[in-house]
């Protein structure tokens, strides 16, 4: 007898692409429990809709790779980086580019994150214009366009350098949950190229050679205030540096939402040094990159400091991600050299002593590590 369970199996099978990563192994992420309960709400369904009509009326389902292998043999490459959120998204959403040195890659980004990437040792041009990437696109016709997501907005920079050259969706349609955004940007780049069984790779990031001679080593700790979401802004960084003040050089490094606990914080520590605000952010991730440690909620600057080799502390809340065995996964990846601590709802539920006594724990381990 049909019935209700018939019509969600159908659904799932109609709603497949927004929750499939296509990757060429497991990734952590919180798909489980998209597809259990949130797949099945309105939004999610509306949302899908609306990119898969565009996708059709802009003659894209005709011209998109989904094969595994499907960019193994191609040389001229646009990546179109612009639906990632924020500045961290980015850092891991293109970590798999290191998979790409042997090809001539051009990247298509947004105004806030071209200057991360102008020194980049993988992109060949980088542009935020897409006529200009047009423009290099009939100079030198692209093979295949990655974009990292069917979003319309995303959708409809690609038509403005190409209609015709075939297209790979990193996410694709995926969308509505929580994935480790640096093991999923290899595997899928893993997938795509015919790869399989590589070690992940962490995000890397290349500062320009007068950046870092400006931004001598302070060999100091870095902390970044403030933030742009209540649920990851740490509130009570003046603790914390009460309890490291004796012990190394601080730095702050932040955004102009820092600055009224930079002024507090200076106030209370004046031999505290206060970048926040007054840096551009690559001038910020040389700052970071002079450092002997960083502290930081979840956000942009950790993955700086991470891409940058930089052993850190991070806060994290509210972002459960699962293995496969339905186990709690560490966000942070190999090699990243990271720390976590984690709250059920916000990151300032983290006590300052526990903060102080992860930090100091962790450079005194590495200290003999390298003394020894």
């Amino acid at each position: 007898m049909f019935g209700l369970n018939h019509l969600k199996i159908i659904y799932l099978k109609i709603m497949r692409p927004t929750y499939d990563l296509q990757v060429s192994q497991f990734v952590p992420s919180d798909q489980c429990d998209f597809v259990r309960q949130r797949v099945f709400r309105v939004r999610w369904f509306l949302k899908y809709v609306k990119r898969l009509a565009l996708f059709f009326l802009s003659a894209q389902s005709f011209r998109v790779w989904t094969d595994q292998g499907c960019l193994k043999d191609v040389q001229r490459i646009l990546w179109i980086n612009l639906a990632a959120p924020s500045l961290g998204d980015s850092l891991m959403d293109l970590s798999g580019r290191v998979m790409l040195r042997e090809y001539d890659v051009d990247l298509l980004t947004s105004d806030k994150n071209e200057n991360l990437y102008r020194a980049d040792d993988i992109f060949s041009k980088i542009t935020t214009n897409p006529r200009v990437a047009r423009h290099w696109h009939q100079v030198q016709p692209y093979q295949v366009i990655i974009v990292d997501s069917f979003a319309p907005r995303v959708l409809w920079q690609k038509l403005r350098v190409s209609i015709g050259v075939p297209l790979v969706g990193l996410y694709g349609f995926v969308n509505g949950f929580e994935v480790h955004r640096t093991y999923f940007a290899f595997r899928r780049l893993e997938y795509l190229l015919g790869a399989c069984g590589g070690q992940p790779v962490k995000p890397h990031l290349n500062i320009p050679a007068h950046l870092v001679g400006a931004h001598k080593k302070h060999n100091g700790i870095c902390i970044a205030v403030g933030g742009e979401w209540d649920f990851r802004t740490y509130d009570r960084w003046a603790d914390v540096i009460d309890g490291l003040i004796n012990t190394f050089p601080i730095v702050l490094v932040g955004s102009d939402n820092g600055l009224v606990d930079a002024a507090k914080i200076s106030q209370r520590f004046p031999q505290v040094c206060s970048y926040v605000g007054r840096l551009s952010l690559l001038e910020t991730a040389a700052c970071i990159a002079g450092s002997r440690f960083f502290i930081g909620a979840d956000g942009g600057l950790w993955h700086i400091a991470c891409a940058l080799g930089i052993p850190s502390l991070v806060l994290f809340a509210d972002c459960a991600l699962y293995d496969e065995s339905g186990r709690l996964h560490d966000r942070s990846t190999r090699d990243t050299k990271a720390l976590s601590l984690y709250a059920e709802t916000k990151v300032s539920e983290i006590s300052p002593e526990q903060i102080v006594k992860s930090c100091l724990a962790a450079i005194n381990a590495r200290s003999q590590v390298l003394g020894a």
